[in-house]
């Protein structure tokens, strides 16, 4: 008898049984699945206790898959070591093994990471990344091993027969007794008789047939051979996985996003109200930020951050961050402090957000923010950033929209700012307190859908000179809605906007390859502003020049396990790295032309750039 195929019912039904659960648990967190399922299991007469038992059961039903993989994998390698010994490893079917086997293996990792992370947590529950892992990562990565393992047993007769208890006639008649090696004397097929794509749902057929009291007859292969059958099905497997985990999405083309520019053209910017500024807090898929960037009189670059997400309105997560460069002449390493938060919640109005050991609130003129965390010991915050000159977003809302249907956008990317501010106050250290006087700029952004969907790379720029500021955000979106560049930005002198919008550019001038992840680093920035005043004189703003040594590069996944980010990295097309910089060799300037006048003043720059897909 074949002994592999026999061994790989129960890993196969354990990965499965892993990631139903952990997605059931998962939906009983986000209130409108909840209510459905508490209702389904009233109907059943399923205790609604048994919902405080899922982690249990997925987490012990994850042991089980790990366990029963241990055998599966031992006979695998002894099933196809005699094809590897006879054909070399040129041979489609030891190939079609060799990724069979590989994909399982990468199934158990996913699985033996979850088991790593829960084990010591109190209640045994998932984290987002453990149900992304297991449910949406590990089962689709199982099954279509196992259409491969249908492939190399229904296609290339694999296995079959492979231990015959027959015995094979001799040239002189005699049987030979023992074992016959049936499948190694069958030459390698020309046409498969089964393709890959019926190998995956053979592959399900043969699952529900042994993982329930029915058995089904085996599928048709007329229909499973309709052309184009695979290529579609692969094509709505791929969508509805961009949908549900975050993959790559397909091509909609630049016809699926309505960019803020357009709004521009009749509107090219709107001054900002106090209602502008209140928290969305959406109950969908959402990433939303509060950030303020400090430039202070001691030549301390610093910023303080609220990051508020939403994952597939399944789990909401706060983070603070704070992050401080000291001075090239004090000769120290950046101040990074990065803490989750709890006990989050939002003032009446939406203006303000609360968390334990965190208060970030507007004051009642809409025109001053306070900034204060206890959230971290090393980085004691306690600031204020008040607005020199007004706020603005590009257009009419500062919003770019994604979607098909105009009419019905299914996610947006939105920006205020405030280009130009004073700050005060502290951030206290394990080497003191930093008098944190100086300028500010704030950006309050919202990417209402995942963010790699809605953008790939960014640029950012942050001027701050004694009478003139300069801002400028760029985001260009992935292949999906056409690799489309979104501009916006500002020019600012004193207590007033000079121009503001879309019609700004910048371009990497010099770059050089990061040999660690192939992303081009920058080196040289341009940056071009142009539009006009309130009463209708030109402007026109040029900042040119080199970046010098780069202040940090982020890789946003540092902390994922290498297995995991290649994974990510295939199914989502994303290799998150950001880069920061603010230039002290060289002299930056900006140069400012109003009407006939043109003034260059030198000043501090801040800039990001941060690459994230392809």
């Amino acid at each position: 008898m074949a002994i592999h195929p026999a061994t790989v019912h129960f890993p196969i039904t354990f990965i499965a049984l892993t990631g139903s659960l952990d997605l059931l648990y998962s939906a009983t967190q986000f209130t409108p699945t909840a209510s459905f399922i508490l209702s389904t299991f009233k109907y059943l007469q399923v205790p609604a206790a048994v919902v405080e038992v899922l982690p249990q059961l997925s987490y012990y039903s994850t042991i089980l898959a790990l366990v029963t993989t241990v055998p599966s994998i031992v006979t695998g390698v002894g099933a196809l070591l005699p094809y590897i010994q006879r054909d070399g490893f040129s041979s489609p079917k030891v190939r079609t093994g060799l990724q069979h086997a590989s994909l399982n293996d990468i199934a158990a990792a996913m699985l033996a990471y979850n088991w790593w992370t829960r084990r010591r947590v109190e209640d045994l529950a998932p984290t987002g990344v453990n149900t992304m892992l297991s449910g949406l990562l590990a089962v689709p990565v199982m099954l279509y091993a196992a259409s491969l393992g249908g492939h190399l047993v229904y296609g290339y007769g694999m296995g079959v027969g492979q231990f015959s208890n027959k015995q094979k006639k001799g040239v002189g008649g005699e049987g030979r007794g023992g074992e016959e090696w049936h499948d190694l004397a069958k030459p390698e097929p020309k046409e498969n008789s089964v393709k890959r794509g019926e190998g995956l749902v053979i592959a399900v057929l043969n699952f529900i047939r042994h993982t329930t009291l029915y058995h089904l007859p085996r599928p048709n292969n007329t229909f499973l051979q309709t052309p184009g059958y695979s290529f579609k099905m692969m094509n709505w497997a791929k969508q509805t996985l961009a949908n549900v985990a975050g993959t790559q999405e397909p091509i909609y083309g630049p016809s699926a996003i309505q960019t803020v520019t357009k709004q521009a053209e009749t509107t090219p910017y709107t001054e900002l109200t106090k209602d502008d500024l209140k928290w969305d807090n959406l109950p969908s898929t959402s990433v939303e930020t509060q950030g303020f960037y400090f430039m202070t009189k001691t030549g301390h670059i610093a910023m303080a951050q609220i990051i508020h997400s939403n994952v597939a309105g399944i789990k909401r997560t706060s983070q603070f961050n704070t992050k401080i460069f000291y001075p090239k002449k004090e000769k120290k390493a950046h101040l990074w402090s990065s803490d989750p938060l709890s006990d989050v919640d939002f003032s009446d109005d939406g203006h303000n957000f609360y968390a334990r050991d965190v208060a970030v609130e507007l004051l009642e003129d809409g025109k001053t923010y306070t900034i204060k965390s206890l959230s971290n010991a090393k980085s004691i915050v306690n600031l204020t950033v008040t607005q020199i000159a007004p706020g603005f977003k590009a257009g009419k809302d500062g919003k770019t929209y994604y979607g098909t249907d105009p009419a019905a956008p299914w996610g947006f990317m939105r920006h205020e700012f405030w280009p130009r501010c004073s700050a005060s106050g502290t951030i206290v250290t394990d080497d003191g307190t930093l008098d944190m006087a100086g300028q500010a700029m704030f950006i309050h952004a919202n990417q209402g859908m995942k963010p790699h969907h809605a953008a790939g790379k960014w640029k950012f720029v942050n001027f701050q000179g004694p009478t003139y500021s300069a801002i400028f955000m760029q985001f260009t979106t992935p292949p999906s809605y056409g690799s489309t560049v979104v501009n916006m930005g500002a020019v600012v002198k004193d207590s007033e906007i000079l121009t503001a919008g879309t019609s700004v550019s910048a371009e990497f001038t010099k770059v050089k390859p990061d040999t660690e992840n192939d992303w081009p680093e920058p080196e040289a920035i341009k940056v071009q502003w142009t539009g006009k005043t309130k009463d209708g004189k030109p402007v026109e703003a040029v900042l040119d020049g080199p970046l010098d040594e780069r202040l940090d590069r982020i890789d946003v996944m540092a902390e994922v396990p290498g297995f995991v980010k290649a994974i990510v990295a295939s199914a989502a097309g994303t290799r998150p790295y950001i880069y920061q910089y603010s230039p002290h060799e060289h002299p930056v300037s900006l140069k400012v032309k109003i009407g006939d006048e043109e003034v260059t003043e030198e000043g501090v720059l801040f800039s990001e750039a941060t690459f994230i897909s392809a």
